[in-house]
């Protein structure tokens, strides 16, 4: 982890079962530095009131008259923020992860081994997959698997030996994350230029696909933690 300068959680204040849950695998299962970790206090659907930019950001959005609009739209507000805070500290590598990840038992090893093989042009590299997901409802990615039983399912082209090209129909959901201080720049440039058309994770992956660096680690390094319950599409 010496190469990562900050690793963001995002996480609703009203739920402790998260912010427990990712503080405890990232001390006992992922073993990460816990000064490099940084809560992110996420907007909270129920009670944010978006300011007029903001909501101009989301004029094109095609789920603008669904009754999870601003969930979604607190949850794309809180990975944009977090790319301007890396802009603003400059940070070289950070790490962003959904408070919800569960990681692999060997996780510092292939983490080593993609950070010493980050493909030059790479501005965000997928380090998280569901095997299925579809609204609130996902099932967790077997993570027991090898890299090449991961490449097997998910890969589009192979890189190196530690990070390959995601098919084009596959969708992280922005689970988890490594973006450069450049892919930063370029990310929050994009939003501010083209705004938000559809839920975050589609976001992001429209933007990767056109760029032909639709990263992800090999093997998938971590998963959502299928116990706990989403906030996104919640509607009571």
């Amino acid at each position: 982890m010496d190469k990562i300068d900050k690793i963001f959680y995002i996480n609703l204040e009203r739920r402790k079962d998260r912010d427990v849950h990712f503080n405890e695998t990232c001390s006992k299962d992922a073993q990460m530095p816990l000064n490099k970790i940084e809560r992110f206090n996420a907007l909270d659907g129920k009670t944010y009131v978006p300011t007029k930019e903001e909501s101009n950001m989301f004029l094109k959005c095609g789920y603008l008259n669904k009754k999870f609009y601003n969930n979604v739209l607190c949850n794309q507000l809180g990975h944009y923020y977090i790319l301007k805070e890396i802009v603003k500290r400059k940070y070289n590598y950070a790490m962003v992860c959904q408070d919800d990840v569960k990681f692999r038992p060997d996780f510092q090893m292939h983490f080593e081994g993609l950070m010493n093989h980050f493909p030059s042009d790479a501005e965000m590299v997928n380090i998280g997959l569901h095997k299925h997901a579809r609204y609130s409802h996902f099932v967790p990615y077997d993570l027991t698997r090898t890299q090449n039983d991961d490449y097997a399912i998910i890969g589009k082209s192979k890189t190196n030996s530690h990070v390959c090209k995601l098919r084009n129909q596959l969708n992280p959901c922005s689970l988890a994350y490594v973006v450069t201080l450049q892919g930063a720049i370029n990310l929050v440039e994009h939003f501010d230029n083209k705004g938000f058309k559809r839920e975050t994770d589609w976001n992001f992956n429209e933007y990767l696909r056109d760029k032909d660096i639709f990263y992800c680690s090999l093997p998938v390094l971590c998963t959502g933690n299928s116990n706990l319950t989403s906030d996104i599409f919640e509607l009571d």
